[in-house]
């Protein structure tokens, strides 16, 4: 019996700390939040572990750093078509790939 209540506790306590927002609308945005993180995961060519994702009353909130403007806008394009999201913000900040380093000039030989 008390196994089965101790999520309801937890529930009410993660309840007080989102500011008397319903069960319902933490749920949406949970399931929001899962959508939006598991499509960016799952993509190629879209880092999806380094990019932070909150949900907030369907809005969502894209952090983090990716190497190319692709990445940025394939992030956006996937978390706009998660069912329930009403905007996303984007604060991404494309920092660039790595360049590889320069291959050495092939030695002439001494004459």
């Amino acid at each position: 019996m008390l196994a089965a209540l101790l999520p309801l506790g937890a529930c009410r306590n993660y309840l007080a700390s989102e500011e008397g927002r319903t069960v319902g609308e933490v749920t949406d945005d949970s399931a929001i939040h899962a959508r939006v993180k598991g499509g960016l995961v799952l993509a190629r060519g879209v880092p999806g572990w380094p990019i932070d994702v909150d949900v907030r009353e369907g809005i969502v909130v894209l952090t983090g750093q990716v190497a190319t403007e692709e990445q940025r806008t394939r992030a956006i394009g996937i978390a706009r078509g998660v069912p329930g999201v009403k905007d996303v913000q984007d604060r991404l900040v494309v920092v660039g790939a790595a360049e590889p380093a320069a291959e050495p000039e092939p030695e002439t030989p001494a004459q």
